[in-house]
């Protein structure tokens, strides 16, 4: 039977066609694959990088550490408007200091005037791997200190804001909203021959004394534009290796029985799109057996520059004049 008739017979107009059966091209696939593994990893970082870890500083038995003191602090002796800065100082270990500075949460003061530092907390309601003790910020300390000075520049693990400051009020437990932990050494009556040989992490009340002002005047001549720590300075980020983080004593003042001396933090504005954490407290007063009692925090401050009609001039007099926020009275030591 020839075709046509068959096709009449079957009452079709055309005949079949059989189509080549599709193939994929395997490269797109294992590209689809990459980008999801990739965006299932970014959500686990994410996630890992946003967990809080809390510290009871209540529960801890007192022989892990000494509390020297608790400051208050506020912004209207500095940046204006009227926002509490806490700071809480610990040492351990005969000279390993940990500060924590608590302030209110960004976004709360951006929507709201007023934002609190201390919320109350349910500590029952805490999982176990949430909570950490003295041990765990020794290591931290340890480790984030070895990394920093084998690398000579990053020191963010010596910086950290995922730790959630809490202790027992006589209202009950309470919690930091915005809390920023940093580790110290405490290396007194260490010379050193220049004023730059000394470490973002190290407090030592002998290297030779450097003024902001100093610096950058030296800096301006040298190279014929402001330094890295200029926040109105384009090029934000270090020039390395020619230039590295340091931590300079600027001068020491007496306040009462006490001497206090004034650091300031050459670093750099190297983080666009969010705050500058890695700064830290980046001017503070230090006192011998009661901790670092003042301080800026620009970083922060700057994330509230049209709230407070802040201009980059300001944040640039503020750095070389060295102002900080000092409390009304030195406090006592624990």
């Amino acid at each position: 039977m020839r075709k046509k008739e068959i096709r009449e017979k079957v009452n079709l107009k055309e005949p079949y066609v059989i189509l080549p059966r599709k193939r994929y091209n395997m490269s797109s696939v294992k590209s689809v694959i990459g980008i999801f593994l990739l965006i299932v990893c970014q959500a686990f970082w994410l996630t890992a990088q946003n967990k809080k870890l809390y510290f009871l500083l209540a529960e801890n038995e007192p022989k892990e550490y000494r509390f020297l003191s608790k400051t208050e602090l506020s912004s209207k002796t500095l940046y204006g408007g009227n926002i509490p800065v806490h700071l809480l100082n610990l040492d351990y270990d005969d000279g390993k200091l940990v500060l924590f500075s608590v302030l209110p949460k960004l976004n709360e003061l951006r929507d709201k005037r007023t934002a609190s530092n201390w919320k109350r907390i349910d500590i029952d309601t805490l999982k176990p791997n949430e909570r950490i003790g003295m041990q765990q910020l020794r290591d931290m300390h340890r480790n984030g200190q070895a990394k920093y000075l084998r690398d000579g520049y990053d020191y963010r693990d010596l910086k950290k804001d995922d730790i959630v400051l809490v202790y027992k009020s006589d209202s009950g437990y309470v919690q930091s909203a915005y809390c920023l932990t940093e580790f110290f050494t405490i290396i007194d009556n260490t010379p050193l021959l220049f004023a730059n040989d000394n470490k973002v992490c190290f407090i030592n009340t002998a290297v030779p004394t450097l003024t902001a002002k100093e610096f950058e005047n030296r800096y301006a001549r040298a190279r014929k534009t402001s330094s890295p720590n200029d926040v109105r300075n384009e090029y934000a980020s270090l020039r390395r290796p020619l230039e590295y983080p340091v931590l300079f004593l600027s001068h020491s003042t007496a306040t009462g029985r006490d001497t206090a001396y004034h650091y300031w933090l050459f670093s750099d504005w190297s983080t666009q799109d969010a705050p500058n954490r890695h700064r830290g407290i980046d001017r503070f007063v230090y006192v011998p057996g009661k901790g670092i009692i003042g301080g800026s925090f620009d970083f922060y401050f700057l994330q509230l520059q049209k709230k407070l009609w802040l201009s980059d001039n300001f944040f640039y007099e503020a750095y070389v004049k060295e102002q900080v926020m000092l409390p009304s009275q030195v406090p006592r030591s624990y």
